[in-house]
């Protein structure tokens, strides 16, 4: 099994980003109050938005999980966590937001063969494939994995950088939020490559 992750808060600015500028699903969702490109305070108070503010109105966002560790779990435990696989604006209890935390809480990393950084793709996709090699009896058809890869395109969303629209409190509220998503990747800063 091969799969992706991203540094959370190059993630939010990148969702929001693609969102702000009217793409993709979270787009349709997202209030409009919040939809301005390369808007830090727009950023910052989506970030709350995306964040379960419709659960209970006097749960502490920041302990999370957040919209990345939802989307996480979702996609890596919800056949054996028990979680539901609605949309993430159905997350309307308490009950199914701690059984998301327990799932993020007992996740093993090593439940994926490898992973790859999205910040740095093509080197992770080759890694992959590498240890792949090894661990198999197939040959990988190096040419024509370097032809994928040099037609890979990313979504396109032209934003500033991360950090542009991280202040302390947005970083913490994040840090807080995904803390398991930092601490299963050894995430040590944000906004950076790992």
């Amino acid at each position: 099994v091969i799969a992706t992750i991203r540094n959370p808060c190059e993630w939010y600015v990148s969702l929001y980003s693609y969102a702000a500028e009217s793409r993709g699903g979270i787009f349709r969702r997202t209030p409009h109050r919040l939809k301005k490109p390369n808007n830090s305070e727009a950023f910052r108070q989506w970030l709350r938005w995306a964040s379960h503010s419709d659960v209970a109105p006097k749960r502490d966002l920041a302990a999370g999980p957040g919209l990345l560790s939802v989307r996480f779990a979702r996609a890596f435990t919800y056949e054996t966590a028990g979680l539901p696989k609605g949309r993430m604006i159905l997350l309307k209890s308490e009950e199914v937001l701690r059984k998301f935390e327990e799932a993020l809480k007992t996740f093993r990393v090593s439940n994926v063969d490898c992973w790859i950084h999205t910040e740095n793709f093509a080197e992770g996709v080759r890694e992959c494939l590498r240890r792949y090699e090894r661990f198999s009896s197939d040959a990988v058809n190096w040419d024509r994995v370097e032809r994928v890869l040099q037609g890979t395109t990313k979504n396109p969303s032209s934003h500033n950088l991360c950090a542009w629209f991280f202040d302390e409190q947005a970083e913490a509220f994040v840090r807080s939020s995904d803390a398991h998503m930092f601490r299963l990747f050894n995430f040590t800063s944000c906004c950076n490559a790992p």
